[in-house]
């Protein structure tokens, strides 16, 4: 869920300020979760953001824009039986992000790139023996994509945009590396 407003200090410039929640889809744990991701999955969460964007070039044939964006996500504990003994609960913590992206247009074909910070913090597993703490630590990602908007397509009668990308990250705390891509399609309406 997601809620904002955004407004434009000058004609090439926009700020977005929003607040963001989630609620899990499934609330129920099997013992397959202990193999699972926690942040993101499984929780509550509540969080905010902000958004800076900035036209450096603006016209119909090409346009380039800067994009930040940062955002904070806190996320709610929550029992973990039966990965953890009865009464145990996990504290996923808080997640601080921050974006930096280039879009460059061409006519009608869009060109992005980016980078993403993203920080892990105030993680624990909580036991009737006391707090099991996790270090904090960071990942760090980059992404390239792709789309063209198709102007007219006979089959729909709609406009067309037909895209694509990779990104890639690290975590270096646990060796982790993650490589996804994409296609997508979309019919503007």
């Amino acid at each position: 869920m997601a809620a904002g407003y955004n407004f434009f200090p000058t004609p090439a410039t926009q700020i977005v300020l929003y607040g963001i929640g989630g609620v899990p889809t499934r609330l129920k744990l099997d013992v397959y979760e202990q193999f699972d991701t926690l942040v993101g999955t499984r929780f509550f969460s509540v969080g905010g953001g902000l958004e800076l964007s900035n036209n450096f070039i603006s016209g119909l044939k090409q346009s380039l824009t800067g994009i930040v964006q940062a955002r904070c996500i806190h996320f709610f504990d929550r029992e973990w039986y039966p990965v953890l003994p009865r009464g145990a609960k996990i504290q996923p913590g808080d997640l601080t992000d921050l974006l930096v992206s280039l879009q460059y247009r061409k006519k009608r074909t869009v060109f992005e790139a980016g980078y993403n910070i993203t920080f892990f913090t105030h993680q624990a597993v909580l036991l009737a023996t006391g707090p099991v703490k996790s270090d904090s630590f960071k990942r760090h990602s980059g992404y390239l994509s792709v789309a063209h908007l198709c102007k007219h397509v006979r089959i729909f009668h709609k406009a067309l945009l037909v895209g694509g990308g990779f990104s890639l990250g690290r975590a270096h705390k646990f060796d982790a590396k993650i490589a996804s891509c994409w296609a997508n399609i979309t019919l503007v309406f």
